[in-house]
This record gives C-alpha cells, sequence and structure tokens, in this order.
C-alpha cells in the first residue's frame, strides 16, 4: 500500500486498533482529503484586439 501511495502521490494509512481508526476517519479525515497543489501552471493568452 505504501507503494502505491508514493506512486499515485496518495495517502495511505495503518489502522490497527479502534483508537487508530477514529483518529484517522474522524480527526484527520478532512486533512487528509485536502487537495494541496504541488505544481500548478497557469498559461494566458493575450488578444491585441
Amino acid at each position: 500500500m505504501e507503494q502505491l501511495a508514493n506512486n499515485g502521490n496518495g495517502n495511505y494509512a495503518y489502522v490497527d486498533d479502534l483508537d487508530e481508526a477514529q483518529k484517522l476517519f474522524v480527526e484527520d479525515l478532512t486533512s487528509t482529503l485536502q487537495v494541496i497543489a504541488l505544481d500548478a501552471k497557469i498559461q494566458v493568452d493575450f488578444n491585441p484586439d
């Protein structure tokens, strides 16, 4: 799972007990799902008319 997450720029977590599941899915879920742009590009074309 770790290799798949690293190759796909994703996240992974090991959940081995109820406390870890509570922390992952209740407390940290919004920050885990938050999208952060690492490489953003923009192109602007000006029309002379």
